[in-house]
């Protein structure tokens, strides 16, 4: 499983998918969201941007998939999503190439890129989202670092090669096949709970005092550490574990992980 895993990240690099203005709905906003020097200094010298919002109804579905660069999502209160993006190439004719498509109804938004047809063109891009804090959110194969703030509803990660960092304030969440470190924090858990699955990097957990959640470790190549008084945990074998946090509750599943386990307290 692994391999094919680690084979798809390199054919998802060799498409080198990237972002376009291409956009059905929304409007057009001002942005005005920080952004990290060291990432602005990354961008190649022609800039293609777009900046757009939409409404959305409470709990719609947020989709964003075959991304070639970082992605941050951000949520925030009230009923409207914010959509930016910069693309940055050595050309504008270069903008021609690898495009995401945006499409939008109360339900839902969904962003989706296409394979590159460039070759050698470089077209560097990363990601912006704002989104309401109750929608439930899929992200799907992203070349890049992903970074998901508080959020309270269902989550579903699938496909990222490069490190993953989420905080998960109620709702369930599912994350499989990442190549790179992941430093999960939940406050509030779903009955469905989290999942973790099929990963080649080192899993960090950091558990709210108040958390009540069963815990169930499989397949798991790497050292366990844990550093909360209110986690327990059971030694079954060389490469499973089983126990609880506070007084047990949804399941928390670490299945076929390689890299390790760190369970410890939110800061």
């Amino acid at each position: 499983m692994r391999k094919n895993f680690v084979i798809g990240f390199f054919m998802l690099t060799a498409f080198s998918l990237a972002l376009s203005g291409f956009v059905r709905t929304g409007v057009s906003h001002n942005f005005t969201g920080a952004q990290d020097s060291a990432i602005v200094a990354n961008d190649l010298p022609e800039r293609d941007e777009v900046h757009q919002s939409y409404q959305l109804s409470p709990g719609a579905q947020v989709s964003l998939s075959y991304v070639n660069g970082q992605v941050d999502v951000q949520t925030v209160d009230g009923d409207t999503a914010y959509v930016d993006i910069v693309r940055s190439a050595n050309n504008r004719a270069d903008f021609v190439y690898d495009t995401i498509s945006i499409d939008n109804t109360p339900a839902d938004l969904v962003l989706r890129g296409a394979n590159s047809k460039s070759g050698r063109i470089e077209v560097r891009q990363r990601v912006s989202l704002r989104i309401p804090r109750q929608s439930n959110f899929t992200v799907k194969q992203v070349n890049g670092s992903v970074n998901i703030g508080p959020i309270n509803g269902n989550v579903n990660i699938r496909g990222v090669n490069g490190t993953l960092k989420l905080a998960q304030t109620a709702g369930n969440s599912d994350i499989s096949s990442i190549n790179g470190h992941m430093t999960i924090t939940v406050s509030r858990l779903g009955d469905g709970g989290l999942r973790i699955r099929d990963a080649v990097s080192p899993v960090e957990l950091r558990l709210a005092d108040d958390l009540n959640a069963n815990l169930i470790v499989k397949k798991l190549d790497g050292n366990v550490s844990v550093n909360s008084p209110k986690v327990t945990l059971n030694r079954l074998s060389e490469t499973e574990y089983n126990g609880q946090v506070g007084s047990g509750g949804p399941p928390i599943s670490i299945i076929d992980v390689r890299g390790g386990l760190r369970i410890g307290r939110t800061q």
